[in-house]
């Protein structure tokens, strides 16, 4: 994967981390949708990510995260597929069906790229 690619993969997804970390404990708490979006517009802006309140700087927090996400991603990879299965999308595996859309898309071109 390109460099940059890279890059901005591992921050989108340590992006989502905090996204989904904030929704899990809001609704382990029972707080409303609307407290839930308060807390993460608080919490994952980009003046509190980090200490210069650049972007720059947050996209590196973020990317530390989703770094770190990866090094557990054959669990995470096993509870989120889970988690499609058991919503039981009308079409079937929804899991099987996003992996298929991104052989389509991105094709087998690297090694890594198997399910």
């Amino acid at each position: 994967m390109p460099r940059e690619n890279e890059k901005a993969t591992l921050a989108w997804l340590g992006d989502k981390v905090g996204d989904l970390y904030v929704g899990v404990i809001g609704h382990k708490i029972g707080a409303s949708t609307h407290q839930i979006d308060q807390v993460r517009q608080r919490m994952l802006s980009t003046a509190t990510l980090s200490r210069s309140g650049t972007r720059e700087a947050a996209e590196h927090l973020e990317r530390r995260v989703g770094r770190a996400l990866l090094e557990d991603i054959p669990a995470l990879e096993a509870i989120l597929r889970r988690a499609l299965v058991r919503g039981k999308h009308p079409k079937g595996d929804f899991a099987f069906q996003i992996e298929n859309a991104f052989r389509q898309v991105h094709g087998q071109r690297q090694k890594e790229f198997t399910f």
